[in-house]
C-alpha cells in the first residue's frame, strides 16, 4: 500500500520535496478549456522526485461545461501527452458532472483509452457509484473512491474531522457497487494536514505497490526474449573435432548431426586442416575414406 495526495491550483507552489507522500495526483484540466496553471510544475517535480504520479480531469468543470465527453477527453489528452507512460490518468466525477450519468463518463474513459492505451481511474464518491448503473464502467476501469468520515462537532469546517498524518486503515466501505472489494485508491479526507504544507490536503491510500502503479500508467513488462545461441562456424567445429570434443567414427557423425551441424562439411574441413590446406581451398568432394581419415 502507498500513501499520497491529490492537488490542484489550490496548492500552487507546493514543494513536494517537503511533503511526505508516495504518490501525487495533480489536476491537469477541467471541462473543455481549463488547465491548471501549476500542473506542469507539479507533475514534473513529482516525477523528478521519483514519486508515483498521476493526472486528473474534472468533468464539466464550473464555467467550462457544454462539451461532449470526447471533446473534454481530447483536451485532457493533449495536455498530459508529454507524460504519457509515466503517469496514471483519472476522471474526477463530482459536482455538476454527476447529473450527466455513467454513459457520459464511459464515453470519456473510452476515448482516453483509445488515444493513450491507458485505462483511467474513475474518481467518485461512494454514494455516487454504489449502484448497478456503473456496471459497464466497472468492467474496464479502476475505482478511486472518495468517502469521508463526517463529524457532528460543529467546530469542524463542513463537518469534516481534521486528520494529521496518514491513516494506515482509514474508515470506509469495503464493498463499492459493481467494483465490489476491488478498490484501487481511497480518498478519506479533504482536511488532511502533513508536514511541509500549512494548509489542508486531500489524503489517499492506494491498495497497490509501485508495480501496480506502473500498470495504471500503462506500463507492461515486456517478455524477455531468449538469446539466440550463436552457431559455431565450420572452422570452429573442425577445431573442436580435433580436440576430441565430438568423439570418433559413427558417434561423431551422430552427435554433430543431432546438434544441427553439417557433418560432411565439418569432416571435410578437418581433412583440409590435417593436409595443410587453407580455408576455402577448392577440393573435390570427399570420398568415404577421406571422411574417416581423421577418425
Amino acid at each position: 500500500m502507498m500513501n499520497g495526495i491529490d492537488i490542484a491550483s489550490y496548492q500552487t507552489g507546493i514543494d513536494l520535496s517537503k511533503v511526505p507522500c508516495d504518490f501525487v495526483i495533480a489536476k491537469a484540466t477541467g471541462g473543455y478549456g481549463y488547465k491548471n496553471p501549476d500542473f506542469k510544475r507539479q507533475i514534473e517535480q513529482t516525477l523528478a522526485l521519483g514519486k508515483c504520479a498521476g493526472a486528473y480531469h474534472f468533468a464539466w468543470d464550473k464555467g467550462y461545461t457544454g462539451a461532449t465527453p470526447e471533446q473534454e477527453a481530447q483536451w485532457f489528452v493533449d495536455v498530459v501527452k508529454p507524460y504519457l507512460g509515466k503517469i496514471a490518468l483519472a476522471l474526477d466525477w463530482e459536482a455538476q458532472a454527476k447529473k450527466l450519468g455513467p454513459a457520459w463518463a464511459k464515453r470519456w474513459l473510452d476515448h482516453v483509452y483509445k488515444q493513450t492505451g491507458v485505462r483511467a481511474l474513475i474518481y467518485a464518491s461512494a454514494s455516487t457509484v454504489d449502484n448497478k448503473a456503473w456496471a459497464d464502467v466497472a468492467k474496464s476501469y479502476p475505482l478511486w473512491v472518495s468517502e469521508f468520515a463526517i463529524s457532528t462537532d460543529p467546530s469542524y469546517k463542513a463537518g469534516y474531522t481534521p486528520v494529521h498524518g496518514y491513516l494506515a486503515d482509514p474508515p470506509g466501505d469495503d464493498d463499492i457497487g459493481p467494483w465490489g472489494k476491488n478498490i484501487t485508491i481511497r480518498q478519506y479526507t479533504s482536511m488532511g494536514f502533513l508536514d511541509g504544507w500549512s494548509r489542508r490536503l486531500d489524503l489517499n491510500i492506494a491498495y497497490i505497490d509501485g508495480d501496480g502503479w506502473d500498470k495504471l500508467c500503462g506500463k507492461t513488462s515486456a517478455p524477455v526474449e531468449p538469446e539466440t545461441p550463436v552457431k559455431p562456424t565450420v572452422d570452429e567445429l573442425a577445431q573442436e573435432v580435433l580436440t576430441g570434443k565430438w568423439g570418433n567414427g559413427g558417434e561423431r557423425k551422430q552427435r554433430l548431426e543431432a546438434a544441427g551441424h553439417d557433418y560432411a562439411a565439418v569432416q571435410r574441413r578437418v581433412n583440409e586442416i590435417l593436409s595443410g590446406k587453407a580455408p576455402g581451398t577448392p577440393t573435390t568432394p570427399p570420398t568415404s575414406e577421406e571422411l574417416t581419415e581423421a577418425e
